[in-house]
């Protein structure tokens, strides 16, 4: 209630004139001609609606402006929803608004909010169902018009950023007549056997008309049907679209799209490099546990004992290769390569394999002592001959010194 006999502060009148405009006037569209537009650092968006006779000052707060689908520019006619209020610090009313539309296309942002309303009810904007981007793609389908500049950026990109990487395109209209139902059946096509790892689907930039076939419902459902990993790529970076909320990955522009796919290959190769150092590093410690154990192993009691000690490392390599390894091909390959030569090197310090070469193993029979040099045996000492296959028993005749 508004006190005839109370002194009021300027404070206090401001915020009495801002609670009655806000008690009183409900959310109002506004239509008028765009001037002093300004986006702030922080991403609000600040400008006048003006006519030939009156100007109403506007904020709309980033979370608002971040919905636009057009670029505001001074000069255009528009369309803002907002709520009247005062800024008190300057005792100036103005309106905060939640929406901006350019007069003439009302009914296709009508449409738009519809469908994204529509879709997101139901689950197809979640983060849960969007599928993971491969780290490491080798193969990429692109989906936009072969005659527009969208398809050499991208392949500009990729063969400056990741020359091993190869683009397919499956061109299709991406404005007009029509241009919905291409884009379908070009991701269907590529879910239905074209070998690639993800797909990237857009056009440039260009006014809501232009852009509308990736507002479509249809193309919408079939981004979210697709199992192969779709990243939108539409217009430029202000510009939002039903398939960017869809896909599993949004990209501000069709170049920033191809540099989100794949990673530098100089940076590919050091993560190889790092890799073969770590694995190598592990290796040589497991061959030093192996020498050790051999400078160790002095008796011929249990050789089965030995054998299974060496399966058992090598067992040990294996899980270690299986928990190094990375999806790509490639890197298996020298991963496999360098298992396979660790194992025909033990092979090669496996004693068992030494006896099948031909060599045997001789020990005295009273003690069991190997006998490595003459010096430790006397004429008339019986012996054991360990063989590949068999053991010997036998009685020294003779003992020289020469070789």
């Amino acid at each position: 209630m508004i006190n005839e006999n109370k002194i009021y502060s300027v404070s206090d009148a401001t915020t009495l004139i801002k609670s009655v405009l806000e008690m009183n006037i409900p959310p109002i569209w506004v239509e008028g001609e765009l001037s002093s537009w300004m986006r702030a650092a922080s991403g609000h968006l600040y400008f006048n609606l003006k006519d030939s006779s009156s100007l109403l000052p506007t904020v709309m707060w980033k979370q608002s402006a971040l919905s636009l689908l057009f670029k505001p520019e001074d000069g255009m006619k528009v369309r803002a929803l907002g709520k009247i209020t005062v800024y008190e610090k300057s005792g100036k009313y103005q309106m905060i608004a939640s929406q901006l539309q350019p007069l003439g296309i009302g009914d296709l942002y009508q449409e738009f909010e519809r469908l994204k309303k529509k879709l997101s009810e139901e689950g197809l904007f979640d983060d849960d169902r969007k599928k993971e981007i491969p780290r490491y793609p080798f193969r990429i389908g692109v989906v936009t018009s072969a005659k527009g500049a969208v398809i050499s950026d991208i392949i500009n990109v990729l063969n400056r950023r990741a020359p091993h990487v190869k683009v397919i395109l499956e061109s299709a209209r991406v404005q007009g007549e029509g241009a919905a139902e291409e884009i379908v059946n070009a991701i269907e096509k590529f879910n239905s056997g074209a070998e690639v790892d993800l797909l990237i689907i857009g056009r440039g930039g260009g006014s809501i008309e232009d852009l509308w076939a990736f507002n479509e419902e249809v193309v919408a459902r079939a981004i979210a049907a697709s199992e192969l990993p779709i990243i939108s790529a539409v217009g430029h970076e202000t510009d939002y679209s039903i398939s960017d909320f869809v896909a599993d990955l949004r990209a501000p522009t069709p170049s920033a799209a191809a540099e989100l796919a794949a990673p530098r290959y100089d940076d590919l190769l050091e993560n190889i490099s790092s890799l073969e150092r770590t694995i190598f590093n592990l290796i040589s410690d497991q061959l030093r546990d192996f020498e050790r154990i051999l400078d160790e192993y002095d008796t011929v009691y249990s050789w089965e004992q030995f054998n299974k000690m060496l399966t058992e490392e090598e067992n040990k390599i294996s899980s270690l290769i299986e928990v190094m390894k990375l999806n790509e091909d490639h890197l298996l390959n020298i991963f496999e390569l360098k298992a396979n030569s660790i194992r025909k090197m033990l092979d090669s310090l496996n004693p068992i394999s030494v006896l099948e070469r031909g060599y045997s193993i001789v020990s005295l029979e009273r003690n069991d002592t190997i006998i490595r040099n003459a010096n430790q045996i006397s004429e008339n000492d019986a012996i054991k001959v360990k063989l590949h296959v068999g053991n010997l028993t036998a009685t020294v005749r003779e003992v020289s010194n020469e070789f």
